[in-house]
């Protein structure tokens, strides 16, 4: 007998699938090992599909430590978007986060995150200010709120938990806005678990604050209140990571503070365990002419990368035309123009360093191998190109974090995103901005590195 062409019906049933004949296949019985296997193969997205099929796949999903490359967390295209050409009315209260591994951009409503759960005071005026990402570590973003409170989010699962108020460890005029707040309060935050199986449980939330002084506080989750950690009071710190259940303090100096949080014998305060403090000033090598010290300024980020520590020093020229060439603010208005010329700011180089502990420097570093690095307001993070090859190898993915230039005009800012190729010393657009728009404009807020969990 020929074989029959027609197709067979299959019926779905919560974890089963049920054939004509009446005979099913019982998914939640198949082996563990294989559907490990099955998971390390899955993007994030298909991930959360693998969840939805039955408990137990859920379950499995929860506890095995799917890792995805970072997605990129865009502005929400609500009424106070000032996101240029990417605008959508049509989209309004959507947050959307772009994979790199699909090249396509999911949506998320952003409305719910605040109406739900611990914000039940949400007032839904149209002239409250939106909320503000300060941070985002380990799937959490760190948020300051419509009334400038912080709080830890996870825009996946959509578990929040409340911080305390920053006015505890910060004075905080009362003449400022809370937009103002928002933008100025904290510039770095991050996430910290402990890693010892008596703390396990333990988990910290450290930020830089400060306007002009950038300090460093911490709460536990629970706390009432933040703490100030007592570093040296002559730095100021620029970038703080999270390594092996300590935190890792970048200063402006390039010196390196290591903190233990975790309670002691002899109290609960923390305890600095290293205090790394080069012998020599760095030299990032930019007198070429091109780069005249008085057109740039550099923003350093600490990055944890195959057990070495990073020093990754970014360049921005203050004024940089369409041929990356850097401008005095004076070459900005000639005599032929009667409007200035709009040369914003912009990444013009990289320079990484690694630390030397035996010889008390930070040595040069030409490749980064099949590295990938990622940077910007987010936890720095650097990810293998073999393991993850939607990431550029030897390359640096970056999103703009320039506080302090950001809202200085209304036609840019947010906007120094992209890839920068330490061999080919070449930038590209960040594939979103490739694909779907142009983001020389206005990107406010800015963009996020997050990588997505459950």
């Amino acid at each position: 007998m020929a074989p029959s062409n027609k197709k067979r019906r299959l019926y779905y049933s919560s974890s089963r699938i049920v054939g004509e004949g009446g005979q099913y296949r019982d998914w939640s019985g198949l082996h563990t090992d294989l559907l490990e296997l099955i998971l390390k193969k899955l993007s994030f997205h298909d991930v959360s599909r693998f969840k939805a099929v039955c408990s137990s796949w859920s379950n499995l999903a929860s506890t095995s430590r799917v890792v995805s490359s970072p997605w990129l967390m865009l502005p929400n295209l609500g009424h106070g978007c000032e996101y240029g050409s990417l605008a959508s009315p049509s989209l309004d209260n959507f947050s959307r986060f772009f994979s790199l591994v699909e090249k396509q951009h999911y949506k998320y409503s952003s409305k719910q995150w605040f109406q739900e759960g611990v914000d039940d005071d949400y007032d839904d005026d149209d002239d409250s200010p939106e909320a503000w990402c300060v941070g985002s570590s380990h799937g959490w973003l760190v948020i300051m709120d419509h009334n400038a409170s912080p709080l830890l989010l996870n825009p996946f699962s959509r578990r929040k938990i409340r911080l305390p108020l920053m006015k505890d460890v910060m004075l905080i005029s009362d003449h400022l806005t809370v937009r103002d707040v928002q933008k100025s309060c904290i510039s770095k935050a991050i996430v910290l678990f402990s890693e010892e199986k008596k703390d396990k449980n333990k988990t910290w939330v450290v930020v830089i604050y400060g306007s002009v002084s950038q300090k460093l506080a911490y709460c536990e989750i629970g706390d009432k209140s933040w703490t100030d950690l007592d570093g040296d009071q002559s730095l100021s710190y620029c970038d703080i990571l999270g390594h092996n259940g300590r935190l890792y303090a970048l200063s402006s100096s390039n010196t390196v503070e290591v903190w233990d949080l975790r309670s002691t014998d002899c109290g609960s305060f923390p305890a600095k365990v290293m205090n790394f403090v080069p012998e020599s000033a760095l030299c990032l090598g930019l007198d070429d002419g091109k780069f005249s010290n008085d057109k740039y300024f550099g923003q350093s980020y600490l990055v944890e990368s195959m057990g070495e520590f990073l020093l990754v020093t970014r360049i921005i020229g203050y004024y940089v035309d369409s041929d990356g060439e850097l401008l005095d603010e004076a070459d900005l208005l000639t005599d032929e123009d009667t409007h200035p010329l709009v040369c914003p700011y912009r990444t013009v180089a990289f320079r990484v360093h690694k630390m030397d502990l035996t010889g008390n420097k930070w040595d040069n570093v030409d490749s980064l191998g099949d590295r990938a690095l990622f940077l910007g307001g987010n936890e720095s993070m650097s990810f293998s190109g073999s393991a993850f090859p939607e990431c550029d190898r030897n390359s640096i993915y970056f999103t703009d974090d320039y506080w302090d230039g950001m809202n200085g005009d209304y036609l840019y800012g947010g906007h120094d995103n992209g890839v920068y190729s330490l061999e080919a010393k070449t930038f590209k657009p960040l594939p979103y901005f490739d694909l779907f728009g142009d983001g020389d404009g206005k990107v406010d807020p800015p963009p996020f590195w997050i990588v997505p969990s459950i």
